[in-house]
């Protein structure tokens, strides 16, 4: 089913921007310790329901986007039969400043334990690329991509 979003001055999509994104966790103190170090974020606001055991919390990048990691105990892990192209959401991108930086960031996650993904790389389309799995597995991508 198709759904005409037009407005009468353009697209309706022409204002809008990414507010936040969320992601489940089981631990979210680690998770929030990962993305604040990671990508030099700050906590901005946080939310407990001590009846439900959920929490939740902002992350805000620089650029103005948040993150918002959330907790609660009926989470439920992935099934380990995930396939590498599934529907859905599949990785977290950010866009860096410059080749150097990407390939920074990389030696960073390495240096830190954490494992990549996908080393960084020049694709087809001109974009350098490298992306890294997050404590919970999730894949975070980073790229740039020369004029």
């Amino acid at each position: 089913m198709y759904v005409d979003l037009e407005r009468q001055n353009g697209l309706l999509v022409d204002a809008m921007k990414i507010e936040h994104i969320a992601v489940w966790t089981r631990d979210a103190k680690r998770l929030t310790a990962f993305y604040i170090s990671f990508l030099d974020g700050r906590l901005s606001e946080e939310h407990k329901d001590p009846d439900t055991g959920f929490y939740s919390c902002f992350i805000e990048c620089s650029e103005g986007a948040r993150l918002e990691i959330m907790q609660a105990t009926n989470v439920e892990d992935r099934p380990d039969s995930l396939v590498e192209r599934s529907v859905g959401f599949t990785h977290l991108a950010f866009r860096g400043n410059a080749a150097a930086e990407i390939d920074a960031i990389a030696e960073r996650f390495v240096e830190n334990g954490y494992r990549m993904e996908k080393e960084p790389v020049t694709m087809d389309d001109g974009y350098y690329e490298c992306s890294v799995f997050d404590p919970d597995s999730n894949i975070i991508e980073f790229t740039h991509k020369s004029n």
